[in-house]
């Protein structure tokens, strides 16, 4: 198995707010280091948000060459106009990012949720800014199996995004995924490789609040130490042996962690045999 910095995104949800387990947020001293390491790696994607608070301003003022993924909030119940409030959205991720194009936009919630004449609306207007290249693709940003299913069953969307890692493993490994890669050409771009840093970190640290994965953390924990492999190494030899994965959105607290995960992703090799507890 070769690793590929090429399905790297740099994932940007805490550079304007906290994130993760341990709610933490990146310096902006950290964060310019991070676009100058991205650059020299050639990693040429990033994901953001509209509701990432002020990471699409951060993303604007730290670079202007990589293709943008961003996500776009629910429509309020009160906007009669959807299509004048998505464009004005747009609008505004665009000013901020610094950017005159997207290389995706996603919805940041099931848009089956919504009324459907609102939902048409809400498509022409995206369709109609990919018609003038403002856009290059629309996709969504789901949680669950049956999310996905729904959500194709009103749009053919090109792109789905998705969390997995290797105590995650339920949308990853269902048949509909491979069938909509296989089949359908849609892109698949997955999340959370770190279970938002609780797979990295000591037992002890583990917020009580996430009791019912301690068990499980403990035999993933006894397994690697068993094994002589890290943590980190673990986590993305798994990720990496889906060879039909697209993107792989690689979140970090700061320059050193980014580095560090990415020397580990360049050094992947073999394949990773797992317990039967974990699989």
């Amino acid at each position: 198995m070769i690793s590929d910095l090429k399905k790297i995104c740099l994932g940007s949800a805490n550079f304007g707010g906290y994130y993760g387990y341990k709610k933490s947020k990146v310096k902006k001293k950290e964060i310019a280091k991070i676009f100058k390491y991205v650059k020299s790696k050639k990693i040429t994607y990033i994901d953001t948000a509209f509701n990432y608070l002020n990471s699409q301003k951060i993303i604007g003022e730290n670079s202007s060459n990589l293709k943008i993924i961003t996500k776009i909030p629910k429509t309020p119940n009160s906007v009669s106009d959807p299509q004048n409030w998505i464009k004005k959205i747009i609008s505004k991720s665009l000013n901020d990012l610094k950017a005159k194009k997207l290389y995706a936009v996603l919805f940041h919630y099931p848009p089956y949720q919504i009324d459907k004449k609102k939902f048409i609306r809400i498509i022409n207007c995206l369709e109609d800014l990919k018609k003038k290249r403002i856009i290059k693709k629309i996709g969504i940003s789901a949680y669950s199996v049956d999310e996905i299913k729904k959500s194709f069953s009103i749009y053919k969307f090109e792109i789905v995004q998705f969390q997995a890692n290797i105590l995650d493993q339920n949308i990853l490994k269902n048949a509909y995924v491979k069938f909509l890669k296989e089949k359908k050409g849609v892109e698949i771009h997955i999340r959370s490789i770190f279970l938002q840093g609780l797979l990295l970190c000591n037992i002890s640290d583990i917020p009580s609040k996430f009791s019912n994965l301690k068990e499980t953390l403990i035999v993933f924990n006894e397994w690697v130490k068993k094994n002589k492999i890290s943590k980190l190494s673990a986590c993305l030899k798994y990720i990496f042996s889906f060879t039909f994965i697209d993107k792989i959105i690689l979140g970090t607290n700061n320059y050193l962690q980014f580095k560090q995960t990415v020397e580990a992703i360049e050094k992947i090799n073999g394949k990773l045999k797992l317990p039967k507890k974990i699989k």
